[in-house]
């Protein structure tokens, strides 16, 4: 039992080591705490996430202006004489007189002035001749209307002797037949006198026709002639053109006349009227470099171009009534603007901002928003809207995809005023 006692006793630990094992337990867990914070304060900290944005559609728009909306028709032509002339002279004979120097290609002549002058001489003779013929069957005539009264008053005369029986009957027939004589002979010269004044007329009128005068504003385009020429009657002896009035045809594509207004809505135009319909616009507008002149559509051809299928308009410019002549020669390359119509209360926008349906979006409290619009006109670059929108409205240009209304959108680049 000591011996057991003893044992226990070696085994039981003191004080003194029991409070040499706290103090070390205590170290290890001071060191323990101060190298876990090092390790904390080395240790990176994790980055705070960004709060989620909504994206927001970058758009460009247009802001509204209501207005009057001219539409035209543009082109280009080349211009013509509106008149062309074969100068043709009715009577043959001498040419004594031309335009000085003379009548030849590219030169000028005014509206009445005298062009050519054949020689009158015989012409004037045969008008003097028939003037004198006419005279002398006016004194004639009268002579055989006095003889004609006096050979029925001898009739008379003799019918009243015949029925007493103191005249015989063969000398009343003889009286009769005086009187039918003297009648004819008075219708003979009548006649004659009807006739010699047609003759006259016509050799007047041959007198004025030596002289050819230019019925407009002109220039020869072709033929020659000096003092001394031959001329034949019937046969042309050159040809002018007028520098007056200038014609200029314009083709256009169905699709711009489309432009032009018809009389109600729903009126089909028909080509025939379209130079009435244009003449209640302002005029037409002819350019060449800086040099401008108004003008009209006069006409319309009679068929489409079968190679090309347009519509060709002719342009009348009347040089005369603006002072102008000679200002635009034939052979002019010339710009043409056509008003075509005037579109009241409307507003115009690039053809990409017009969906199916005529939907358009603007942008309301920043954001997409459709609405259904009314379209005047329509073509491959812009649509005239008349219905649907206001002043002030902010109508999307950019071309979207798939618009979806109520989309947030940022405003970019501004399309200015429609």
């Amino acid at each position: 039992m000591e011996d057991y006692a003893e044992e226990q006793q070696d085994f039981t630990p003191s004080r003194a080591r029991m409070l040499r094992g706290a103090i070390a337990a205590g170290l290890i867990l001071v060191v323990g705490v101060v190298a876990f914070r090092g390790f904390s304060k080395m240790r990176k900290r994790p980055k705070k996430k960004a709060a989620v944005k909504v994206l927001s559609l970058k758009v460009s728009v247009r802001d509204v202006k209501l207005r009057t909306i001219p539409l035209f028709l543009r082109g280009f032509g080349t211009a013509e004489p509106s008149r062309r002339l074969d100068v043709v002279p009715q009577v043959s004979g001498k040419v004594v007189y031309t335009l000085k120097p003379e009548f030849k290609v590219g030169a000028f002549v005014r509206r009445g002035k005298t062009m050519v002058v054949v020689d009158r001489s015989d012409y004037s003779i045969e008008y003097r001749r028939l003037k004198a013929t006419i005279a002398s069957t006016i004194k004639q005539i009268k002579i055989a209307e006095r003889a004609y009264r006096v050979s029925q008053r001898n009739l008379g005369r003799s019918r009243r002797l015949v029925q007493t029986k103191a005249l015989d009957p063969s000398s009343f027939e003889r009286s009769e037949q005086q009187v039918l004589d003297r009648g004819q002979r008075l219708e003979s010269l009548r006649q004659a006198l009807a006739v010699n004044k047609i003759l006259l007329s016509r050799a007047a009128l041959n007198l004025r026709r030596t002289a050819l005068a230019a019925p407009f504003d002109a220039r020869v385009s072709r033929g020659s002639i000096t003092r001394g020429t031959f001329v034949a009657a019937g046969r042309s002896i050159g040809t002018i053109e007028s520098i007056d009035s200038i014609e200029i045809p314009v083709a256009f594509g169905l699709d711009a006349l489309r432009k032009i207004q018809t009389n109600g809505e729903g009126d089909v135009l028909r080509w025939p009227d379209i130079p009435k319909i244009l003449g209640k616009l302002p005029p037409v507008k002819v350019s060449v470099d800086n040099m401008k002149w108004k003008a009209r559509v006069s006409r319309v051809a009679s068929s489409l171009d079968r190679s090309t299928r347009t519509l060709t308009l002719y342009v009348t410019v009347d040089l005369r009534k603006t002072k102008q002549v000679g200002s635009l020669l034939p052979g002019t390359f010339c710009r043409v603007k056509i008003p075509a119509r005037n579109i009241e209360q409307a507003v115009s926008i690039p053809r990409q901002a017009l969906y199916q349906d005529n939907i358009v979006y603007l942008v309301e409290n920043k954001k997409i928003v459709s609405r259904k619009v009314q379209v005047a006109y329509l073509d491959s670059a812009r649509a005239v809207i008349v219905g649907g929108l206001r002043d002030g409205d902010r109508v999307i240009v950019t071309q979207l995809d798939d618009p979806i209304e109520g989309t947030p959108v940022v405003i970019g680049k501004s399309g200015g005023k429609s």
